[in-house]
C-alpha cells in the first residue's frame, strides 16, 4: 500500500506566505492551476499556519465584497487545519478529507510541511490499486502464467 510520502514524492509544493495579498494569491492559484494553496510562514521553514481554497475565495472574501488589492490571506485563510503525515498511508488521508469535508490536504513530516494531496489524487491511488487486483484475479481464474502479464 502506498504511503503518502510516496505520492506527493517529486511533486512541486506550492505555497505562499502570511501577509500576501487575495490578489496575488488568486494570480498565483491561476497561474498553477489548482483550487487550493497552503499558507506558510515563509518559504524556508515551512510551518504550516493555514490554507485558502476558492470555497475560501468565494464565502470569505467575494460574497462580504472584501478588496482583494488590501485584504491579507491570513485574514480569510482557514487556520486550524487538519493535516495527514507523510508515513500514513492514503487511506487514513482518504478518511480524514471526507471527515472533515476537505478536498485538499496538506502533508507533514512532523512539524514541516512537505506537500499536499487532493482528493482527486487519493482517488487515483485506489483506481490503480482495484485495477492491479482485477488483473492479478483474472490471472489467477484464467491460470495465466505471471510471467506473460
Amino acid at each position: 500500500m502506498k504511503t503518502v510520502s510516496d505520492i506527493i514524492s517529486g511533486r512541486e509544493l506550492y505555497c505562499i506566505t502570511v501577509g500576501t495579498t487575495i490578489e496575488h494569491t488568486v494570480k498565483f492559484m491561476t497561474e498553477k492551476n489548482i483550487g487550493a494553496v497552503v499558507v506558510v510562514d515563509n518559504q524556508n521553514d515551512r510551518r504550516l499556519r493555514g490554507i485558502f481554497s476558492e470555497r475560501d475565495l468565494m464565502k470569505r472574501v467575494v460574497l462580504p465584497g472584501l478588496d482583494i488589492h488590501k485584504t491579507r490571506i491570513d485574514d480569510v485563510m482557514t487556520k486550524n487545519v487538519a493535516v495527514g503525515n507523510a508515513k500514513e498511508s492514503h487511506d487514513v488521508c482518504l478518511e480524514t478529507m471526507k471527515r472533515i469535508g476537505s478536498r485538499h490536504l496538506p502533508i507533514v513530516d512532523g512539524d514541516r510541511l512537505i506537500g499536499m494531496v487532493s482528493m482527486r489524487d487519493l482517488l487515483q491511488v485506489n483506481i490503480d490499486e482495484k485495477d492491479e487486483e482485477i488483473r492479478m484475479m483474472n490471472a489467477y481464474i484464467h491460470d495465466v502464467p505471471q510471467s506473460v502479464l
